[in-house]
């Protein structure tokens, strides 16, 4: 640390030369506007406005998602079961999606607002997610699942097979940072869905096999968030964002 003064006081006294003066400026100048290695500079909330908007967009979603519920009922898209007069209905979901990319298109593309775009970002695939499954439940018949474990969970792996391609055609428009994340969760609920539906057997090996695929895959995701993290070291773009949803993935 140094003060202007003091270094003005020392090249009047002939401590030292008005150059050295200047170059012991410029260097202190420099160091401090520097960022340091180890800072991570993650964009979450950039103001007050994040805030607001995603406690909008929430009440909005919700909105959308309940007279989207209604409808479909209407309509009589819904899964039904045994006993049951009425169920979840596609349209709610398909409507929460639609809602989201629609308000991506502002908030996220134009704006570049960080906390409403994730949450966008998680209703778009959550949604995708949850209309693709409901949508199979209807076409098929909600009895169908009943004490199924093989039919859920090849409907399961279809569902998040459709909506690892949503975020990845998310991405390519809005590279939200925890979108890449969002599609290794679903290529992850994939596989290991495709492996409950090859393993239809409760016995102590099959969760055994199980337990062993959840593992390796999330060895996988955390080396793909090392690939990430390792190709800006000096962490300047957004690739490090990327990693740090990477990381958290496996943690859940």
């Amino acid at each position: 640390m140094y003060r202007q003064q003091g270094l003005d006081e020392a090249v009047a006294a002939g401590a030292i030369d008005a150059a050295a003066a200047t170059s012991l400026r410029n260097f202190f100048d420099g160091d401090r506007m520097a960022p340091a290695v180890d800072v991570e500079q993650f964009r979450l909330v950039t103001s007050f406005n994040d805030i607001f908007v995603s406690i909008a967009s929430l009440i909005l979603l919700l909105a959308v998602a309940r007279i989207g519920q209604a409808i479909g009922q209407a309509a009589g898209l819904v899964v039904m079961s045994p006993g049951e007069s009425g169920g979840p209905s596609p349209v709610a979901p398909a409507s929460l999606a639609a809602t989201a990319w629609g308000l991506a298109l502002f908030f996220t593309a134009k704006r570049h607002m960080a906390l409403p775009s994730i949450i966008l970002l998680l209703a778009f695939v959550g949604g995708v997610f949850a209309t693709s499954a409901l949508s199979i439940m209807v076409a098929v018949g909600g009895a169908t699942f009943n004490n199924n474990s093989v039919g859920s969970s090849l409907a399961a792996a279809a569902a998040a097979l459709i909506a690892a391609g949503a975020a990845y055609i998310h991405w390519k428009r809005f590279h939200v940072p925890i979108t890449v994340a969002a599609g290794s969760a679903a290529i992850v609920g994939l596989l290991l869905a495709l492996v409950a539906a090859a393993s239809d057997d409760r016995s102590e090996a099959m969760r055994t096999i199980i337990l062993t695929a959840t593992l390796l895959l999330g060895i996988a995701v955390f080396l793909f968030a090392m690939y990430w993290d390792s190709s800006d070291e000096a962490r300047t773009t957004r690739r490090t964002d990327v990693a740090f949803w990477l990381h958290l993935l496996p943690r859940r």
